[in-house]
């Protein structure tokens, strides 16, 4: 099956000839094998296999693109290329709600898992805010990744109002700072394999 979104149709007709149609958006990710010799890093010039969620219906409304990086954005390490964005003002969107999901990764032969990422922080500190979770049975369930201070620079604030990915056990964790400035976040993680999603709100 191609990767990607995809419309899904049904047609039910009852025994008296009445007739419903229905349709749905269907997300179909890649499923990536990491090793200790094949390592996966993902630059975004291209999608790579990453889904806004508003592309298949689901987390809206929604503001993530994938857009060439400029002013202020274009701080090291991220001076070119291409980044995943959301929080334009120019969007005007309220109460968001939203992520951006990962294709699936097979981890199980990794000694040491490690996850790194470069964000740019300029949300209501303490209100909005963004966190990372994953998935082992196809986004039936979801859970956070990490806890506040664990790695290097992950998560920095506890309480965040917004709840990023409504998380029910875990203290509302999350980036939430005002620095205008890019943070470089590392954690280790699991042998496991499944998809990952940064949830903004």
């Amino acid at each position: 099956t191609n990767t990607g979104v995809h419309d899904a149709s049904l047609t039910a007709i009852t025994n008296n000839g009445c007739e419903s149609v229905g349709s749905i958006k269907i997300p179909i990710f890649p499923l990536i094998k990491v090793t200790n010799d094949t390592t996966y890093e993902a630059v975004f010039d291209t999608r790579q296999g990453w889904l806004e969620s508003q592309s298949f219906n689901k987390g809206l409304p929604s503001g993530w693109k994938l857009e060439g990086v400029s002013y202020p954005f274009n701080s090291e390490p991220n001076t070119v290329g291409t980044i995943w964005r959301t929080g334009n003002p120019a969007d005007e969107i309220i109460n968001e709600s939203s992520w951006v999901e990962s294709p699936a990764f097979d981890i199980s032969e990794l000694d040491f898992p490690l996850l790194t990422i470069d964000i740019f922080q300029s949300v209501e500190k303490g209100r909005d805010g963004a966190a990372i979770q994953y998935t082992l049975d196809d986004g039936e369930t979801w859970s956070l990744l990490g806890y506040k201070d664990e790695g290097i620079n992950w998560y920095n604030t506890i309480g965040v109002v917004s709840n990023p990915g409504d998380q029910t056990a875990t203290l509302n964790l999350g980036w939430s700072l005002n620095n205008k400035d890019v943070t470089y976040g590392q954690n280790k993680y699991g042998s496991a394999f499944g998809n990952c999603k940064n949830t903004w709100a």
